[in-house]
């Protein structure tokens, strides 16, 4: 059983892949975005075959971020699950977000 924590501080409109799948398991895990500007961001997430989800793999899509230091400017989900070979994607429509992941592989 393989654990991981995997995080990235994210380009504006770049998706990117926080985790891959090990083949032969299963991930669940946790996933934890937080906004460090001074404005409202928009932010999606996928669990996507490849690092260009398409429209059917999206959990989250432009979802809105609130400014850093009020409610809402963090996003956090629990029970992520993602089989083989599948990648944890995700994008922010402004620089300076910071996305985490962290796992459990069976």
């Amino acid at each position: 059983m393989a654990t991981g924590f995997f995080g990235a501080d994210l380009s504006a409109t770049t998706n990117t892949t926080l985790a891959t799948v090990t083949a032969s398991t299963t991930s669940v895990g946790t996933i934890n975005l937080v906004n460090r500007n001074s404005s409202s961001v928009l932010i999606r997430i996928a669990i996507a075959a490849t690092g260009t989800p398409g429209a059917s793999e999206y959990i989250e899509y432009d979802l809105e971020l609130t400014a850093k230091g009020t409610p809402g400017a963090t996003y956090n989900q629990s029970g992520i699950i993602a089989q083989a070979g599948k990648n944890i994607v995700v994008y922010s429509d402004t620089a300076n977000v910071t996305a985490a992941y962290w796992h459990i592989e069976e």
